[in-house]
Protein backbone atom coordinates (compact mmCIF):
# COMPACT_ATOMS: atom_id res chain seq x y z
CA UNK A 1 0.00 0.00 0.00
CA UNK A 2 0.32 3.45 -0.58
CA UNK A 3 -0.67 7.24 -0.36
CA UNK A 4 -1.40 9.39 -2.91
CA UNK A 5 -2.76 12.54 -3.52
CA UNK A 6 -5.69 12.49 -5.95
CA UNK A 7 -5.21 15.61 -8.48
CA UNK A 8 -7.00 19.09 -6.95
CA UNK A 9 -7.57 17.22 -3.74
CA UNK A 10 -5.09 17.03 -0.76
CA UNK A 11 -7.04 13.92 0.61
CA UNK A 12 -4.56 11.15 0.71
CA UNK A 13 -5.49 7.76 -1.26
CA UNK A 14 -4.66 4.59 -0.28
CA UNK A 15 -3.41 2.51 -3.42
CA UNK A 16 -2.63 -1.03 -2.81
CA UNK A 17 0.34 -1.66 -5.07
CA UNK A 18 -0.19 -4.68 -7.56
CA UNK A 19 2.30 -7.36 -7.78
CA UNK A 20 2.13 -9.08 -11.31
CA UNK A 21 3.63 -10.38 -13.55
CA UNK A 22 5.66 -7.78 -16.24
CA UNK A 23 2.58 -9.30 -19.30
CA UNK A 24 0.17 -7.89 -16.55
CA UNK A 25 1.75 -4.14 -16.36
CA UNK A 26 1.86 -4.19 -19.81
CA UNK A 27 -1.70 -4.45 -20.27
CA UNK A 28 -2.87 -2.91 -17.42
CA UNK A 29 -1.19 0.54 -18.03
CA UNK A 30 -3.61 1.07 -21.46
CA UNK A 31 -7.11 -0.26 -19.21
CA UNK A 32 -6.07 1.86 -16.22
CA UNK A 33 -6.67 4.63 -18.60
CA UNK A 34 -9.71 3.40 -19.73
CA UNK A 35 -10.77 2.54 -16.28
CA UNK A 36 -10.06 6.57 -15.36
CA UNK A 37 -12.25 7.73 -17.81
CA UNK A 38 -14.80 5.00 -17.86
CA UNK A 39 -15.65 5.92 -14.27
CA UNK A 40 -17.31 9.16 -15.18
CA UNK A 41 -19.98 7.26 -16.20
CA UNK A 42 -22.55 5.45 -14.22
CA UNK A 43 -23.31 2.89 -16.76
CA UNK A 44 -19.77 1.89 -17.17
CA UNK A 45 -19.87 0.65 -13.49
CA UNK A 46 -21.42 -2.69 -14.48
CA UNK A 47 -19.05 -2.85 -16.80
CA UNK A 48 -16.21 -3.08 -13.93
CA UNK A 49 -17.81 -5.17 -11.66
CA UNK A 50 -18.32 -7.49 -14.86
CA UNK A 51 -14.38 -7.39 -15.72
CA UNK A 52 -13.94 -7.94 -11.91
CA UNK A 53 -15.48 -11.54 -12.06
CA UNK A 54 -14.61 -12.21 -15.48
CA UNK A 55 -11.01 -12.42 -14.86
CA UNK A 56 -9.59 -16.11 -14.21
CA UNK A 57 -5.81 -15.25 -13.87
CA UNK A 58 -5.11 -14.49 -9.96
CA UNK A 59 -2.63 -12.40 -11.45
CA UNK A 60 -4.99 -10.14 -13.64
CA UNK A 61 -7.80 -10.08 -10.82
CA UNK A 62 -5.10 -8.32 -8.39
CA UNK A 63 -4.34 -6.21 -10.98
CA UNK A 64 -7.93 -5.14 -11.94
CA UNK A 65 -8.64 -4.79 -7.96
CA UNK A 66 -5.75 -2.23 -7.92
CA UNK A 67 -7.19 -0.33 -10.26
CA UNK A 68 -10.97 -0.45 -9.02
CA UNK A 69 -9.66 0.61 -5.72
CA UNK A 70 -7.47 3.49 -7.42
CA UNK A 71 -10.93 4.93 -9.71
CA UNK A 72 -12.84 4.72 -6.58
CA UNK A 73 -10.27 7.27 -4.82
CA UNK A 74 -10.28 9.34 -7.76
CA UNK A 75 -14.15 9.24 -8.61
CA UNK A 76 -16.61 9.43 -5.56
CA UNK A 77 -19.13 9.54 -8.29
CA UNK A 78 -17.23 6.14 -9.28
CA UNK A 79 -17.56 4.80 -5.94
CA UNK A 80 -21.25 5.72 -5.51
CA UNK A 81 -21.88 4.15 -8.73
CA UNK A 82 -20.34 0.65 -8.48
CA UNK A 83 -22.26 0.95 -4.62
CA UNK A 84 -25.35 0.93 -6.10
CA UNK A 85 -24.53 -1.37 -8.82
CA UNK A 86 -24.41 -4.32 -6.56
CA UNK A 87 -19.96 -4.24 -5.70
CA UNK A 88 -20.61 -5.50 -2.34
CA UNK A 89 -21.65 -8.84 -3.68
CA UNK A 90 -19.07 -8.63 -6.62
CA UNK A 91 -16.47 -8.36 -3.63
CA UNK A 92 -17.74 -10.94 -2.07
CA UNK A 93 -17.60 -13.74 -5.15
CA UNK A 94 -14.43 -12.39 -5.70
CA UNK A 95 -13.18 -13.19 -2.47
CA UNK A 96 -14.98 -16.47 -2.20
CA UNK A 97 -13.42 -17.66 -5.52
CA UNK A 98 -9.58 -17.85 -3.84
CA UNK A 99 -10.21 -17.72 -0.31
CA UNK A 100 -6.49 -18.43 0.36
CA UNK A 101 -5.07 -15.81 -1.61
CA UNK A 102 -3.29 -13.29 0.44
CA UNK A 103 -3.00 -10.32 -1.62
CA UNK A 104 -7.02 -10.58 -2.99
CA UNK A 105 -8.25 -10.72 0.40
CA UNK A 106 -6.67 -7.68 1.17
CA UNK A 107 -7.74 -6.20 -2.11
CA UNK A 108 -11.48 -6.87 -1.62
CA UNK A 109 -11.23 -5.87 2.13
CA UNK A 110 -10.37 -2.29 1.03
CA UNK A 111 -13.01 -2.32 -1.90
CA UNK A 112 -15.72 -3.45 1.08
CA UNK A 113 -14.63 -0.81 3.12
CA UNK A 114 -14.99 1.82 0.18
CA UNK A 115 -18.15 0.58 -0.48
CA UNK A 116 -19.48 0.34 3.11
CA UNK A 117 -18.56 3.92 2.94
CA UNK A 118 -20.83 5.17 0.48
CA UNK A 119 -23.90 2.73 1.55
CA UNK A 120 -23.20 4.46 4.79
CA UNK A 121 -23.92 7.98 3.35
CA UNK A 122 -26.89 6.77 1.63
CA UNK A 123 -28.47 4.37 4.27
CA UNK A 124 -30.20 7.46 5.50
CA UNK A 125 -32.71 6.36 2.84
CA UNK A 126 -34.04 3.13 2.91
CA UNK A 127 -32.78 3.00 -0.81
CA UNK A 128 -29.28 3.29 0.47
CA UNK A 129 -29.54 0.43 2.65
CA UNK A 130 -27.72 -2.83 1.67
CA UNK A 131 -29.60 -5.86 0.80
CA UNK A 132 -30.10 -8.60 3.47
CA UNK A 133 -28.25 -11.00 0.43
CA UNK A 134 -25.79 -9.24 -0.09
CA UNK A 135 -24.91 -7.97 3.67
CA UNK A 136 -25.21 -11.81 4.38
CA UNK A 137 -22.70 -12.80 1.58
CA UNK A 138 -20.41 -10.26 2.67
CA UNK A 139 -20.17 -10.57 6.00
CA UNK A 140 -19.53 -14.82 5.62
CA UNK A 141 -16.34 -13.35 3.46
CA UNK A 142 -14.86 -11.35 5.58
CA UNK A 143 -15.23 -13.46 8.65
CA UNK A 144 -13.75 -16.53 5.89
CA UNK A 145 -10.60 -13.97 5.53
CA UNK A 146 -10.18 -13.71 9.26
CA UNK A 147 -10.15 -17.64 9.74
CA UNK A 148 -7.60 -18.32 6.94
CA UNK A 149 -5.26 -15.54 7.56
CA UNK A 150 -4.32 -15.27 11.11
CA UNK A 151 -1.84 -12.23 10.72
CA UNK A 152 -2.41 -8.80 12.44
CA UNK A 153 -2.89 -6.68 9.33
CA UNK A 154 -5.56 -9.11 7.91
CA UNK A 155 -7.11 -9.25 11.41
CA UNK A 156 -7.09 -5.55 11.48
CA UNK A 157 -8.90 -5.10 8.23
CA UNK A 158 -11.46 -7.71 9.13
CA UNK A 159 -12.11 -5.71 12.12
CA UNK A 160 -12.75 -2.59 10.33
CA UNK A 161 -14.44 -3.67 7.86
CA UNK A 162 -17.12 -5.47 10.13
CA UNK A 163 -17.63 -2.13 11.78
CA UNK A 164 -18.09 -0.27 8.40
CA UNK A 165 -20.70 -3.03 7.54
CA UNK A 166 -22.63 -2.27 10.69
CA UNK A 167 -23.65 1.02 9.47
CA UNK A 168 -24.85 0.01 6.13
CA UNK A 169 -28.53 -0.51 7.36
CA UNK A 170 -30.22 -2.60 9.57
CA UNK A 171 -29.91 -6.19 7.64
CA UNK A 172 -26.21 -5.22 6.99
CA UNK A 173 -25.44 -4.35 11.24
CA UNK A 174 -27.46 -7.73 12.11
CA UNK A 175 -25.74 -9.52 9.88
CA UNK A 176 -21.97 -8.10 10.71
CA UNK A 177 -22.80 -8.01 14.33
CA UNK A 178 -23.44 -11.57 14.10
CA UNK A 179 -20.23 -12.52 12.54
CA UNK A 180 -18.43 -9.96 14.50
CA UNK A 181 -18.33 -11.73 17.66
CA UNK A 182 -15.80 -14.77 17.15
CA UNK A 183 -13.29 -12.75 14.45
CA UNK A 184 -13.06 -9.92 16.73
CA UNK A 185 -12.19 -12.79 19.91
CA UNK A 186 -9.62 -14.15 17.32
CA UNK A 187 -8.33 -10.65 16.96
CA UNK A 188 -7.90 -10.58 20.53
CA UNK A 189 -6.62 -13.17 21.11
CA UNK A 190 -3.86 -12.93 18.39
CA UNK A 191 -2.87 -9.40 20.30
CA UNK A 192 -2.49 -11.01 23.39
CA UNK A 193 -0.64 -13.42 22.11
CA UNK A 194 2.07 -11.15 21.18
CA UNK A 195 1.90 -11.87 17.35
CA UNK A 196 0.49 -8.41 16.27
CA UNK A 197 0.65 -4.88 16.33
CA UNK A 198 -1.17 -2.32 18.60
CA UNK A 199 -2.81 -0.90 16.20
CA UNK A 200 -4.86 -4.70 16.02
CA UNK A 201 -5.76 -4.21 19.74
CA UNK A 202 -7.29 -0.48 18.63
CA UNK A 203 -9.36 -1.75 15.90
CA UNK A 204 -10.74 -4.89 17.85
CA UNK A 205 -11.75 -3.00 20.96
CA UNK A 206 -13.57 -0.19 18.98
CA UNK A 207 -14.97 -2.93 17.10
CA UNK A 208 -15.94 -4.80 20.22
CA UNK A 209 -17.93 -1.96 21.94
CA UNK A 210 -19.42 -0.89 19.10
CA UNK A 211 -21.11 -4.55 18.69
CA UNK A 212 -21.79 -4.84 22.24
CA UNK A 213 -23.45 -1.40 22.82
CA UNK A 214 -25.49 -2.07 19.17
CA UNK A 215 -27.05 -5.34 21.63
CA UNK A 216 -24.96 -8.25 20.26
CA UNK A 217 -22.04 -9.19 22.50
CA UNK A 218 -19.08 -11.10 21.50
CA UNK A 219 -18.68 -14.66 23.05
CA UNK A 220 -18.01 -15.36 26.12
CA UNK A 221 -14.17 -16.00 26.01
CA UNK A 222 -13.47 -12.43 24.48
CA UNK A 223 -14.35 -11.17 28.14
CA UNK A 224 -10.94 -13.04 29.39
CA UNK A 225 -9.12 -11.87 26.25
CA UNK A 226 -10.52 -8.33 26.56
CA UNK A 227 -9.10 -9.03 30.29
CA UNK A 228 -5.83 -9.95 29.27
CA UNK A 229 -6.06 -6.80 27.34
CA UNK A 230 -5.83 -4.64 29.82
CA UNK A 231 -3.49 -6.04 31.93
CA UNK A 232 -0.86 -6.62 29.23
CA UNK A 233 -0.48 -3.11 28.27
CA UNK A 234 0.63 0.15 30.06
CA UNK A 235 -0.55 2.47 27.61
CA UNK A 236 -3.51 4.51 29.27
CA UNK A 237 -5.23 5.20 26.16
CA UNK A 238 -5.70 1.14 25.28
CA UNK A 239 -6.64 0.67 28.88
CA UNK A 240 -9.30 3.10 28.99
CA UNK A 241 -10.67 1.67 25.83
CA UNK A 242 -10.13 -2.27 26.95
CA UNK A 243 -12.37 -0.58 29.80
CA UNK A 244 -15.32 0.70 27.81
CA UNK A 245 -15.49 -2.42 26.18
CA UNK A 246 -15.64 -4.43 29.29
CA UNK A 247 -18.17 -1.81 30.27
CA UNK A 248 -20.47 -2.38 27.05
CA UNK A 249 -19.83 -6.34 27.28
CA UNK A 250 -21.03 -6.42 30.63
CA UNK A 251 -23.80 -4.55 30.18
CA UNK A 252 -25.08 -6.59 27.04
CA UNK A 253 -23.94 -9.42 28.96
CA UNK A 254 -24.91 -9.29 32.88
CA UNK A 255 -23.99 -13.72 32.55
CA UNK A 256 -20.25 -12.76 31.40
CA UNK A 257 -19.97 -10.74 35.07
CA UNK A 258 -18.47 -13.78 37.00
CA UNK A 259 -16.42 -14.60 34.20
CA UNK A 260 -15.35 -10.99 34.97
CA UNK A 261 -14.44 -11.58 38.59
CA UNK A 262 -12.92 -14.58 38.15
CA UNK A 263 -10.78 -13.49 35.22
CA UNK A 264 -10.35 -11.11 37.45
CA UNK A 265 -11.04 -8.11 36.10
CA UNK A 266 -11.66 -5.61 38.67
CA UNK A 267 -8.18 -6.13 39.88
CA UNK A 268 -6.51 -5.19 36.94
CA UNK A 269 -9.02 -2.72 36.60
CA UNK A 270 -8.07 -0.83 39.75
CA UNK A 271 -4.68 -1.05 38.60
CA UNK A 272 -4.69 0.71 35.69
CA UNK A 273 -6.20 3.40 37.35
CA UNK A 274 -3.78 3.48 40.31
CA UNK A 275 -0.92 3.55 37.71
CA UNK A 276 -2.28 6.04 35.50
CA UNK A 277 -3.98 8.98 37.88
CA UNK A 278 -3.64 11.98 35.62
CA UNK A 279 -5.19 10.39 32.86
CA UNK A 280 -8.32 11.75 32.82
CA UNK A 281 -9.98 9.23 30.14
CA UNK A 282 -8.86 6.22 31.86
CA UNK A 283 -9.71 7.26 35.33
CA UNK A 284 -13.54 7.82 34.05
CA UNK A 285 -13.82 4.35 32.21
CA UNK A 286 -11.96 2.20 34.84
CA UNK A 287 -13.67 3.99 38.06
CA UNK A 288 -16.80 3.09 35.70
CA UNK A 289 -16.32 -0.33 35.25
CA UNK A 290 -15.27 -1.37 39.14
CA UNK A 291 -18.44 0.77 40.13
CA UNK A 292 -20.43 -1.69 37.34
CA UNK A 293 -18.53 -4.93 38.70
CA UNK A 294 -18.98 -3.56 42.44
CA UNK A 295 -22.91 -3.64 41.47
CA UNK A 296 -22.97 -7.13 39.81
CA UNK A 297 -21.33 -8.73 42.51
CA UNK A 298 -22.85 -7.48 45.58
CA UNK A 299 -26.34 -7.99 43.57
CA UNK A 300 -24.92 -11.63 43.30
CA UNK A 301 -24.35 -11.84 47.05
CA UNK A 302 -27.63 -10.01 48.59
CA UNK A 303 -29.53 -12.55 45.76
CA UNK A 304 -27.67 -16.04 46.60
CA UNK A 305 -26.88 -16.81 43.21
CA UNK A 306 -22.99 -16.95 44.05
CA UNK A 307 -22.00 -20.35 45.40
CA UNK A 308 -19.06 -20.95 47.41
CA UNK A 309 -15.89 -20.53 45.93
CA UNK A 310 -17.18 -18.17 43.10
CA UNK A 311 -15.52 -14.96 43.02
CA UNK A 312 -16.32 -11.83 44.67
CA UNK A 313 -15.02 -8.18 44.88
CA UNK A 314 -11.88 -8.56 47.73
CA UNK A 315 -12.34 -6.10 50.87
CA UNK A 316 -8.87 -4.61 50.51
CA UNK A 317 -9.76 -3.78 46.54
CA UNK A 318 -13.13 -2.82 47.13
CA UNK A 319 -11.49 0.16 49.87
CA UNK A 320 -8.38 1.03 47.01
CA UNK A 321 -11.30 1.43 44.02
CA UNK A 322 -13.42 3.45 46.63
CA UNK A 323 -10.29 5.74 46.68
CA UNK A 324 -9.30 5.52 43.37
CA UNK A 325 -12.90 7.01 42.50
CA UNK A 326 -12.62 9.97 44.97
CA UNK A 327 -9.05 10.56 43.79
CA UNK A 328 -10.10 10.85 40.47
CA UNK A 329 -13.04 13.00 40.94
CA UNK A 330 -11.00 15.12 42.96
CA UNK A 331 -8.47 15.45 39.82
CA UNK A 332 -10.96 15.74 37.23
CA UNK A 333 -14.06 16.38 38.64
CA UNK A 334 -13.59 20.38 37.88
CA UNK A 335 -14.10 19.42 33.78
CA UNK A 336 -17.26 18.89 32.46
CA UNK A 337 -20.52 17.95 33.86
CA UNK A 338 -20.73 14.71 32.22
CA UNK A 339 -17.12 14.07 33.48
CA UNK A 340 -17.95 15.10 36.96
CA UNK A 341 -21.59 13.22 37.26
CA UNK A 342 -19.75 10.24 36.17
CA UNK A 343 -16.85 9.96 38.38
CA UNK A 344 -18.73 11.13 41.27
CA UNK A 345 -21.64 8.60 40.45
CA UNK A 346 -18.69 5.95 40.39
CA UNK A 347 -18.06 6.98 43.66
CA UNK A 348 -21.20 6.66 45.08
CA UNK A 349 -22.33 3.18 43.76
CA UNK A 350 -19.38 1.64 45.22
CA UNK A 351 -19.26 3.58 48.64
CA UNK A 352 -22.91 2.77 48.67
CA UNK A 353 -22.83 -1.11 47.91
CA UNK A 354 -19.44 -1.49 50.17
CA UNK A 355 -19.74 1.67 52.90
CA UNK A 356 -17.33 0.09 55.53
CA UNK A 357 -14.82 -0.43 52.51
CA UNK A 358 -15.12 3.17 51.16
CA UNK A 359 -14.21 4.56 54.76
CA UNK A 360 -11.02 2.29 54.61
CA UNK A 361 -10.46 3.80 51.41
CA UNK A 362 -10.59 7.25 52.37
CA UNK A 363 -9.00 7.48 55.75
CA UNK A 364 -6.19 5.26 54.82
CA UNK A 365 -2.77 7.30 55.49
CA UNK A 366 -1.02 5.70 52.83
CA UNK A 367 -2.82 5.87 49.93
CA UNK A 368 -4.28 9.80 51.09
CA UNK A 369 -1.46 12.16 50.79
CA UNK A 370 -4.00 14.95 51.34
CA UNK A 371 -5.95 13.33 53.96
CA UNK A 372 -8.37 16.12 54.93
CA UNK A 373 -9.21 16.87 51.66
CA UNK A 374 -10.15 13.04 50.71
CA UNK A 375 -12.16 13.47 54.14
CA UNK A 376 -14.38 15.99 52.94
CA UNK A 377 -14.78 15.41 49.78
CA UNK A 378 -16.16 11.81 50.98
CA UNK A 379 -18.74 13.46 53.57
CA UNK A 380 -20.23 15.50 50.10
CA UNK A 381 -20.33 13.00 47.62
CA UNK A 382 -21.23 10.18 49.77
CA UNK A 383 -24.77 12.68 50.27
CA UNK A 384 -27.89 10.12 50.25
CA UNK A 385 -25.40 7.37 51.98
CA UNK A 386 -26.07 7.05 55.25
CA UNK A 387 -23.95 4.86 56.95
CA UNK A 388 -20.86 5.82 55.42
CA UNK A 389 -21.71 9.29 56.07
CA UNK A 390 -22.34 8.47 59.72
CA UNK A 391 -18.99 6.46 59.93
CA UNK A 392 -16.71 9.50 58.44
CA UNK A 393 -18.40 11.47 61.17
CA UNK A 394 -17.13 8.69 63.78
CA UNK A 395 -13.27 8.96 61.59
CA UNK A 396 -13.32 12.51 61.94
CA UNK A 397 -12.10 11.85 66.13
CA UNK A 398 -9.32 10.00 64.39
CA UNK A 399 -8.36 12.91 62.19
CA UNK A 400 -8.26 15.35 65.17
CA UNK A 401 -6.41 13.87 67.34
CA UNK A 402 -3.69 13.37 65.09
CA UNK A 403 -3.69 16.94 64.68
CA UNK A 404 -5.82 17.55 61.31
CA UNK A 405 -7.81 19.18 62.65
CA UNK A 406 -6.97 22.67 61.38
CA UNK A 407 -6.51 20.91 57.89
CA UNK A 408 -9.94 19.81 57.85
CA UNK A 409 -11.34 23.26 58.81
CA UNK A 410 -9.23 24.87 55.89
CA UNK A 411 -10.72 22.26 53.69
CA UNK A 412 -14.51 23.35 54.55
CA UNK A 413 -15.30 20.39 57.12
CA UNK A 414 -17.88 22.13 59.08
CA UNK A 415 -20.00 23.24 55.95
CA UNK A 416 -19.73 19.48 55.09
CA UNK A 417 -20.94 18.11 58.42
CA UNK A 418 -23.61 20.66 58.74
CA UNK A 419 -25.48 19.63 55.48
CA UNK A 420 -24.89 15.97 56.40
CA UNK A 421 -27.21 16.84 59.44
CA UNK A 422 -29.41 18.71 58.00
CA UNK A 423 -29.71 15.89 54.88
CA UNK A 424 -30.72 13.13 57.41
CA UNK A 425 -32.27 15.14 60.36
CA UNK A 426 -34.51 12.85 61.52
CA UNK A 427 -31.48 10.16 61.95
CA UNK A 428 -30.17 10.23 65.58
CA UNK A 429 -27.46 8.04 64.90
CA UNK A 430 -26.19 9.86 62.24
CA UNK A 431 -27.10 13.64 64.18
CA UNK A 432 -25.39 11.88 67.41
CA UNK A 433 -21.98 11.21 65.24
CA UNK A 434 -22.36 14.78 63.62
CA UNK A 435 -22.37 16.36 66.71
CA UNK A 436 -19.67 14.94 68.13
CA UNK A 437 -17.63 15.85 64.71
CA UNK A 438 -18.50 18.92 64.65
CA UNK A 439 -17.93 19.64 68.65
CA UNK A 440 -14.49 18.48 67.54
CA UNK A 441 -14.14 21.24 64.74
CA UNK A 442 -15.47 23.97 66.34
CA UNK A 443 -12.48 23.13 68.83
CA UNK A 444 -10.48 23.63 66.43
CA UNK A 445 -11.73 26.75 64.85
CA UNK A 446 -15.50 27.87 65.99
CA UNK A 447 -16.08 30.77 63.96
CA UNK A 448 -15.99 28.79 60.74
CA UNK A 449 -18.31 25.85 62.59
CA UNK A 450 -20.77 28.71 63.76
CA UNK A 451 -20.49 30.75 60.01
CA UNK A 452 -21.78 27.47 58.58
CA UNK A 453 -24.79 26.99 60.44
CA UNK A 454 -23.60 24.87 63.07
CA UNK A 455 -25.10 26.65 65.94
CA UNK A 456 -29.02 26.23 64.38
CA UNK A 457 -28.11 22.70 63.57
CA UNK A 458 -26.78 21.74 66.19
CA UNK A 459 -30.20 23.12 68.61
CA UNK A 460 -31.93 22.23 65.98
CA UNK A 461 -30.61 18.30 66.54
CA UNK A 462 -30.97 19.04 70.32
CA UNK A 463 -34.88 20.19 69.80
CA UNK A 464 -35.94 17.04 67.59
CA UNK A 465 -33.79 14.47 69.42
CA UNK A 466 -34.18 15.33 72.79
CA UNK A 467 -35.29 11.78 73.94
CA UNK A 468 -32.16 10.46 73.27
CA UNK A 469 -29.28 11.52 76.31
CA UNK A 470 -26.84 9.90 74.05
CA UNK A 471 -27.81 12.72 70.76
CA UNK A 472 -28.20 15.58 73.70
CA UNK A 473 -24.97 15.37 75.19
CA UNK A 474 -22.92 15.83 71.76
CA UNK A 475 -25.08 18.54 70.77
CA UNK A 476 -25.08 20.06 73.75
CA UNK A 477 -21.06 20.10 73.21
CA UNK A 478 -21.14 21.01 69.85
CA UNK A 479 -23.00 24.17 70.94
CA UNK A 480 -20.60 24.99 73.74
CA UNK A 481 -17.73 24.65 71.22
CA UNK A 482 -18.96 26.98 68.53
CA UNK A 483 -20.22 29.38 71.75
CA UNK A 484 -16.72 29.81 73.05
CA UNK A 485 -14.69 29.98 70.85
CA UNK A 486 -16.63 32.15 68.38
CA UNK A 487 -16.57 35.36 71.22
CA UNK A 488 -13.10 33.85 72.09
CA UNK A 489 -11.77 34.99 68.57
CA UNK A 490 -14.06 37.94 68.50
CA UNK A 491 -13.07 39.33 71.79
CA UNK A 492 -16.29 40.22 72.57
CA UNK A 493 -19.26 38.99 74.86
CA UNK A 494 -21.48 38.39 71.18
CA UNK A 495 -24.93 37.80 71.74
CA UNK A 496 -26.13 34.47 70.99
CA UNK A 497 -29.05 32.71 69.32
CA UNK A 498 -32.21 32.85 71.14
CA UNK A 499 -33.33 29.50 69.38
CA UNK A 500 -30.61 27.90 71.97
CA UNK A 501 -32.69 28.81 75.01
CA UNK A 502 -35.31 26.13 74.81
CA UNK A 503 -33.98 23.11 73.58
CA UNK A 504 -31.11 23.67 76.23
CA UNK A 505 -33.46 24.16 78.91
CA UNK A 506 -35.67 21.28 77.58
CA UNK A 507 -33.07 18.38 77.90
CA UNK A 508 -31.60 19.91 81.29
CA UNK A 509 -34.99 19.49 82.90
CA UNK A 510 -35.73 15.73 80.66
CA UNK A 511 -32.63 14.30 81.60
CA UNK A 512 -31.72 15.70 85.19
CA UNK A 513 -31.09 12.75 87.14
CA UNK A 514 -28.13 12.78 83.78
CA UNK A 515 -25.07 13.91 85.17
CA UNK A 516 -23.25 14.27 81.79
CA UNK A 517 -26.18 15.84 80.11
CA UNK A 518 -26.71 18.25 82.95
CA UNK A 519 -23.31 19.13 83.01
CA UNK A 520 -23.08 19.79 79.02
CA UNK A 521 -26.43 21.97 79.80
CA UNK A 522 -25.37 23.66 82.33
CA UNK A 523 -22.19 24.93 80.25
CA UNK A 524 -24.19 25.77 77.50
CA UNK A 525 -26.57 27.93 79.12
CA UNK A 526 -23.12 29.95 81.03
CA UNK A 527 -22.53 30.91 77.71
CA UNK A 528 -25.71 32.09 76.85
CA UNK A 529 -26.15 34.46 79.80
CA UNK A 530 -23.04 35.53 78.82
CA UNK A 531 -20.48 37.55 81.22
CA UNK A 532 -16.44 37.34 81.31
CA UNK A 533 -16.85 35.49 84.35
CA UNK A 534 -19.69 32.93 82.63
CA UNK A 535 -16.86 32.36 79.85
CA UNK A 536 -14.22 31.54 82.20
CA UNK A 537 -16.30 29.17 83.94
CA UNK A 538 -17.10 27.37 80.79
CA UNK A 539 -13.91 27.25 79.17
CA UNK A 540 -12.16 24.47 78.87
CA UNK A 541 -13.05 21.26 76.35
CA UNK A 542 -15.04 18.34 77.19
CA UNK A 543 -13.91 15.10 78.42
CA UNK A 544 -12.86 13.73 75.05
CA UNK A 545 -11.74 16.64 73.87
Amino acid sequence: MHLRSTEGSSRPVATPRCRGTSRYRQGSRLERGACHASAKYAADAKRLLQGLEASQDRESLRGRLADVLAVMGDSPQAAKTLAAAGGMTSAASIAARAPHDRPIQLYVLHMILALAAEHKKMAQGAEGNLPASAAMVTASAVTTAADNFADGKVQRMVCEALTALAGCGPDAAAAAMQAGGGATVLALGLENAGTARLDLLKTALHTSRAFTEAGAGIPSEGVGELVAALRRHAQPGLQAAACAALRAQLAASPAAMELALTEGAFEAALTAAEASPHHRQLQIAACGLLADITDASEAASVNHRRGPGQAGVPAVAAANAAAAALRAFLAFGDGSCREADELCQAFTRISKKLPMEALVGIVNHERCTALPQHWVAGLKLAKGNLELQRLLCEASHRLIHEGLGPSLVEAGAGAAVVQAMQDWVYDPGLQRAACEALAGIAWCDGKHAAAAGGVETAAQALRIHQAYAWVCIPALDALAAQLLKSQERSGQTCSSPSSCWDPVAGALRRHRSSHRVVRAATRVLQLLAGGEEAIAAAAGPPPGF
